[in-house]
């Protein structure tokens, strides 16, 4: 490349639109360029996160590897002629550790009444197992705040109410990634004499990302049952022990849930192609003329 350029405001002249964060990627020009090199550059990667896990995807130690040649040659009926080749292989570990929470306004967790009467949010009732779900507007299912707006008030039908957020699930993950990449560009240029200038560019890429998730979850965190299986307990509900902020925070609570190993192989593989002709003609020593055509796909 002879030059990477970004936009971070607009711009009317820029072929997008004038769109900000654009960013531009010149091909270098052989020609323009006027030397020939030869150039080996090699890169290790190691991560300590990955140093912790065994049977790992990457494996320890990763690389990046990049070969170019650019040269220059004169015909034989007159003209010069240039190309450059770049050709690069990445193969890395990208190790993660994540925490993650059902969002608090999400399907999965919910405001749920507190103090409230029997099979509604985190009710003291002792006869039943309350599972704080949703109130929808008119049910009496489990639930938690109604937020259906009254007509006749104009604000939400448990406006005023008592309420405590409370997450379905918590997952811990550890996720082992490979990345892969492989990419080849290639620039020819072409001067027949000093009024023609053609320039042909073509690039080819494929990424994989292979990634192995690791969850150690907290189920059913908003499921309020009755300790009956505890000697002395069995007019106790486990969100006796309740404390929030006025914000609806929890700060301490016991529940019954479950503790579960999940797992799943997520893949993303990308592949791109692309190239570009300019050719440019200068008319006379104060008009020149060009024209370009130019092919992009991502799959």
């Amino acid at each position: 490349m002879s030059k990477l350029a970004v936009f971070k405001t607009q711009d009317a002249s820029q072929i997008e639109g004038g769109v900000a964060g654009q960013i531009q990627i010149e091909t270098l020009k052989p020609l323009d360029y006027d030397n020939q090199r030869f150039q080996v550059d090699l890169k290790g990667n190691v991560n300590p996160d990955q140093l912790n896990q065994e049977d790992t995807r990457a494996g320890d130690i990763g690389y990046r590897g990049t070969l170019s040649y650019v040269d220059q040659y004169e015909l034989p009926n007159g003209g010069d002629i240039g190309f450059s080749i770049g050709v690069q292989r990445s193969d890395i570990s990208q190790p993660e550790q994540e925490i993650q929470s059902t969002s608090n306004t999400g399907s999965s967790s919910f405001a749920c009444l507190v103090g409230s009467t029997q099979n509604q949010g985190f009710s003291n009732n002792t006869s039943t197992d309350d599972d704080c779900e949703d109130n929808p507007a008119g049910s009496s299912n489990n639930g938690g705040y109604n937020t259906a707006i009254d007509p006749e008030t104009g604000v939400a039908i448990d406006s005023g109410e008592t309420f405590a957020f409370v997450p379905s699930q918590r997952h811990y993950r550890q996720n082992d990634t490979r990345d892969e990449r492989d990419a080849i560009f290639s620039a020819l240029q072409w001067q027949p004499n000093d009024r023609w200038d053609v320039n042909l560019d073509v690039e080819w890429s494929k990424r994989v990302q292979s990634e192995t998730r690791n969850n150690l979850t907290f189920n059913g965190q908003k499921r309020n049952d009755r300790d009956i299986d505890l000697p002395g307990n069995e007019n106790t509900s486990t969100f006796d022990q309740l404390e929030f902020t006025n914000l609806g925070a929890i700060t301490n609570f016991v529940t019954d849930n479950s503790l579960e190993v999940q797992g799943d192989n997520y893949e993303r593989e990308e592949t791109y192609i692309g190239g570009g002709l300019n050719v440019a003609y200068d008319v006379t020593d104060r008009l020149s003329m060009s024209a370009d055509v130019s092919f992009s796909e991502t799959k």
